[in-house]
């Protein structure tokens, strides 16, 4: 059976550490769409859409006008038409018994609004990571008080702090909130003494907007490729018949892909789709 939609994550996968698309993915990506007029080709990033978008345009995959899976399956974006087709998000009293319980634990947390994409919303504790998601998303941060009458909804929240207050976050978390926990999978975030991870309501995953969409295009997961590298990449790996794994990604997520390319640095994109579809 062909296959009919090829599913990509970004970070670690698509793009290098310095955040760039290597000149051989976009040239792979331009010559498959050419050579294969009816493949699918999507984006799947824990990114927003409006994040997403400049990767979209660098790649020329804006040119089939396909949606967008943002906020780890928290939204599936027409783009096109600037419309959510499905939206999955934590309700503002659920954002804030997870901050009072960040800020408990001296945990740095960073919040999409989905009603304003300019703001990421953070508590008490501020530092590398509340500082690299306004650097990365170009946002402004603004500290939430738990008690404050602001309502705020979020699609998804990152959170860093040492293991030992994570871990105590974590356990706290699972009593109060039940969510997807995903490691933070930025190259640039991995320290030593840290951990970072996001965090989407319960059954939110990238596997939830792809499945949107192949129900939508009547396409079996039997038809499908996906290409990931983290830990928010893993059920959408053991879902598809072709689960790409790239080669910079860890041993539990090689584990559950069914063949492994070669590393973000090396164009593994690149290197799988040429198999595939370039022969």
């Amino acid at each position: 059976m062909s296959i009919k939609l090829v599913v990509m994550d970004i970070d670690g996968t698509l793009v290098t550490k310095q955040y760039s698309v290597p000149k051989e993915n976009i040239n792979t990506i331009k010559q498959t769409m050419n050579d294969n007029p009816s493949l699918k080709l999507i984006l799947a990033s824990g990114r927003s859409e409006y994040n997403m978008l400049p990767i979209l345009k660098t790649t020329q995959l804006d040119q089939l006008k396909l949606p967008i899976v943002s906020y780890n399956g928290g939204g599936v974006f027409d783009w096109v038409n600037n419309e959510f087709l499905y939206k999955s998000y934590f309700k503002n009293n659920e954002l804030k018994k997870i901050l009072k319980i960040a800020n408990d634990n001296k945990i740095q947390m960073w919040a999409y609004d989905i009603k304003n994409h300019k703001v990421g919303w953070v508590g008490d504790k501020r530092g590398i990571l509340t500082f690299f998601m306004s650097m990365r998303t170009k946002t402004k941060n603004i500290t939430l008080d738990v008690n404050s009458k602001v309502e705020v909804d979020s699609y998804k929240i990152s959170l860093g702090g040492t293991k030992v207050n994570m871990k105590l976050f974590i356990d706290e978390l699972k009593d109060v909130i039940d969510c997807n926990i995903f490691d933070f999978s930025l190259d640039i975030l991995h320290l030593s003494n840290y951990r970072f991870i996001e965090i989407s309501p319960k059954g939110t995953d990238k596997i939830l907007g792809i499945k949107y969409l192949c129900k939508k295009w009547n396409i079996t997961k039997d038809e499908v490729m996906c290409i990931g590298d983290g830990s928010n990449d893993i059920e959408m790996l053991k879902w598809a018949k072709y689960g790409i794994a790239m080669g910079n990604a860890n041993y539990r997520v090689k584990k559950t892909a069914s063949e492994v390319t070669l590393s973000n640095k090396q164009s593994g994109v690149a290197h799988i789709l040429k198999k595939y579809f370039l022969k």
